[in-house]
């Protein structure tokens, strides 16, 4: 993987050998819907124009031709299976302002030999045909020998697991629930009607815009359907079929040839529309009298309304994460589009509650929970029955009678849960966060700052001292018991600043001959990491520069610990450290060294204690204590 750069764009400098980007224009390689019909009624006319599209941030923009010179890559922002991304500048055009940008920097060769070539690949396709407020824009694409990089849109809100972290117990308020859900569940509606299955929801892959709205990310889970047939041009209804006939021949939609819809196109819904008062009108050869010639509908109290779900398609694949797997994936029955309302539903339950609704104490015993385990609901904090509702209705475990799995988000968005939703207006709805503003040269003024507070650095050295934390989040419970961070005994799941946490208990059972927390078996050790509070002993004497340097990195809330922000860059500036010179410690002299180490000198003195005792048979195997 390339590494993080300063001042210059020196990044694989010999592999990038071309950067080319695209139009603005998007090329769409999914399905494109027109709404045509030939539904007869009893006004005459063209269509109404369909309504504008929904409000969105400024265009993407225009890069042109960019060289390896014009890109700076600031710091690493995270890591994944196919690989890293980084925030990056491009220069601008023409003397223009740089565009800030996310770069996913993949190394082709590793791909190829994991055989992760098609993920990455289908990203890039899924990037390059998707146009959507709540997704990624690609900006560009940077090819090489060896590196390919997708350049998308920057979210300097983070994701929404970094920003439960920073909530109130951990989790979000329910109206901020609906917000984010509401716009997840219009994300998903539209990768669904582009033949797309999106597999990965999950906090971790939901960012925050400037702006406070989200942008789904990370899709080379992503299950896409190359359609082998044309795209669709229009859908032909008949009433009869929409109601519930058997006329099959009469309603029919152009798709893909591996879709294979559950549903019409198009619905209509008695009752649902406001009611119109109609001219009474001479009843036809068939004795209809209502507003659609030749049916029984009642002339008012309808709406036609569009379905573009579900995506039938069957995969047979076992991805995702272990928590947000549905059912169908874990038995190894085959899945279709239906797995991302199991994933909604487990999405709001976790922002809700601040954990998922079937974690076992392992990944085996959770995929266990998922199959067979009836969901629970906590009883803290208080939830609406129409929160509870809807995540009953979204995790039921057989997908036939999951809610959306007929008519997809447009059930969904039905349900009481969001009532008040105003969709058309999404995103000129209030959001429940915005970050602070972003600049790029805040950020590396910062990172700057905390190198160079190290007298020892050498000045210009592109070093990142803030590469930290690593928030791939990860929910095994591993370690030793006494040295446990509280998020992974309580099953939260944990980065990097787990390693800071057994510093503090590292330091402090130096310092003392005893750990921290421990009790009088495992069960009150871990009990006692969660929920007593650190006290030292009178004996011995301690200075207050290391009983703070130990209650900083034994902080039970990760966000608050000590190295959590910009990592080891925070401890080594401790006062704890004042005086260690750190381009030097391998130069320092050691408190304690080992007397001079031979294998011949080990072995007589093995053979030497073998010897003493009357009862050993002289050649067997020692154990040393």
């Amino acid at each position: 993987m390339p590494p993080d750069h300063g001042g210059d764009a020196d990044l694989a400098a010999d592999e990038l050998q071309s950067l080319s980007f695209g139009s603005s224009e998007r090329s769409r390689s999914g399905s494109t819907v027109s709404t045509a019909t030939t539904v007869s009624t009893t006004t005459s006319g063209p269509p109404p124009p369909p309504p504008p599209p929904p409000p969105r941030a400024a265009a993407a923009p225009r890069l042109g031709a960019v060289s390896l010179s014009d890109i700076r890559f600031v710091r690493r922002l995270g890591s994944g299976d196919i690989g890293s991304v980084y925030l990056a500048e491009v220069k601008g055009a023409r003397g223009g302002g740089a565009a800030v940008v996310a770069a996913k920097v993949m190394d082709r060769k590793e791909l190829a030999g994991r055989n992760k070539e098609g993920r990455a690949r289908t990203e890039r396709e899924i990037l390059e045909a998707v146009d959507h407020p709540f997704l990624p824009r690609l900006y560009g694409v940077a090819e090489g020998d060896r590196w390919s990089c997708l350049l998308t849109e920057f979210c300097p809100g983070g994701d929404l697991h970094v920003l439960r972290q920073r909530q109130p117990h951990r989790r979000f308020t329910e109206s901020a629930v609906r917000f984010y859900a509401a716009e997840v569940v219009a994300a998903l509606e539209y990768i669904h009607m582009m033949d797309i299955v999106y597999r990965d929801l999950k906090p971790e892959n939901v960012l925050v815009r400037a702006d406070g709205h989200i942008m789904l990310t990370d899709f080379d889970l992503s299950l896409k359907c190359d359609p082998t047939a044309p795209t669709p041009a229009h859908v032909i209804s008949d009433p009869i079929a929409l109601a519930g006939g058997h006329s099959s021949a009469s309603s029919s939609c152009i798709i893909p040839s591996c879709i294979v819809p559950a549903v019409s196109c198009f619905q209509l819904f008695p009752g649902r529309g406001r009611r119109r008062r109609h001219r009474r009108k001479k009843k036809t050869a068939s004795g209809g009298g209502g507003g659609i010639s030749g049916s029984s509908f009642p002339a008012g109290g309808l709406e036609l309304e569009f379905v573009a779900e579900p995506v039938e398609l069957r995969s047979m694949s076992f991805v995702g994460t272990h928590e947000y797997l549905a059912p169908e994936i874990v038995s190894g029955e085959g899945h279709g589009s239906s797995v991302d309302w199991w994933t909604l539903g487990v999405f709001v339950f976790e922002l809700l509650y601040g954990v998922t609704p079937f974690k076992g104490y392992d990944n085996e015993m959770t995929l266990a929970n998922i199959v067979a385990r009836a969901l629970e609901f906590p009883r803290d904090p208080p939830v609406s029955s129409a929160a509870k509702d809807l995540v009953t209705s979204l995790l039921a475990k057989d997908p036939t009678r999951r809610l959306g799995a007929t008519v997809g988000a447009a059930a969904i968005k039905r349900h009481p849960f969001f009532s008040g939703v105003n969709w058309a207006l999404l995103r000129c709805a209030t959001p429940p966060y915005v970050p602070p503003p972003f600049s790029v040269a805040a950020a590396t003024a910062a990172a700057a700052a905390a190198d160079m507070s190290d007298d020892d650095s050498c000045p210009g050295t592109p070093v990142d001292s803030v590469a930290e934390p690593v928030e791939l989040r990860s929910m095994s419970f591993v370690g030793t018991h006494e040295y446990l961070a509280p998020e992974i005994v309580s099953g939260e799941g944990h980065g990097s600043s787990v390693d800071w946490w057994t510093l503090g208990v590292f330091v402090f059972e130096l310092l003392y001959g005893v750990t921290p927390f421990k009790g009088y078996d495992n069960e009150m050790t871990l009990a006692n990491i969660v929920a007593r509070a650190l006290e030292f002993p009178r004996d011995p004497p301690v200075s207050s520069a290391a009983k703070d340097l130990v209650t900083s990195l034994l902080a039970k809330d990760p966000t608050r610990r000590l190295g959590a922000t910009v990592g080891a860059a925070a401890i080594k500036r401790h006062p704890f450290f004042s005086g260690v010179n750190w381009a030097l410690l391998r130069c320092a002299t050691p408190p304690y060294v080992p007397p001079p180490f031979s294998v011949a000198a080990a072995t007589a003195a093995a053979a030497a204690a073998d010897m003493s005792d009357d009862d050993s048979c002289p050649g067997t195997p020692v154990e040393y204590y």
